[in-house]
């Protein structure tokens, strides 16, 4: 069964999600990396290898968005590293080749990828985000921080 342990507080049950490549909606793949429960109360599941995942909690399927390379839209990367939420309900992924930012009203993908210009992150992998009471929109990666 891909279900079997998640931490219930109140009841003290814990039922944890698996990897099953049997069943097609559960976790994409187990090396979990990050985790955010939005203010739309998604479960995002950022993973090595399996992409990202979203959680319906009331059913218990999950969603993938994996990289599809004749897709443009699509999550552009197999590694989810971090997930963020900003100030305005955005949800923002960290990827080992730059960045991406979910747009929920095309269930899709926009991405912010290294190049050579002046105003472009410096390094393609994003461990990290902040949002600071400046509304400063702040980006860790592999060589260090960026200011958006």
């Amino acid at each position: 069964m891909y279900k079997r342990h998640f931490l219930n507080r109140p009841s003290g049950a814990i039922t944890q999600y698996l990897h099953d490549p049997k069943y097609k909606h559960s976790l994409s793949a187990d090396p979990v990396l990050s985790i955010l429960i939005d203010s739309q109360n998604d479960v995002w599941v950022g993973t090595w290898g399996g992409g990202l995942n979203k959680l319906d909690l009331s059913s218990g399927i999950f969603k993938h968005y994996k990289n599809n390379p004749n897709d443009k839209h699509s999550f552009h990367s197999n590694v989810a590293w971090s997930i963020y939420e900003d100030k305005f309900g955005q949800i923002w992924l960290g990827t080992g080749d730059g960045m991406s930012r979910y747009i929920r009203a095309s269930d899709n993908f926009e991405h912010y990828l290294p190049d050579n210009s002046a105003n472009t992150l410096d390094s393609g992998g994003v461990t990290a985000f902040y949002e600071d009471h400046l509304g400063v929109f702040w980006v860790g990666t592999e060589v260090g921080l960026s200011r958006m």
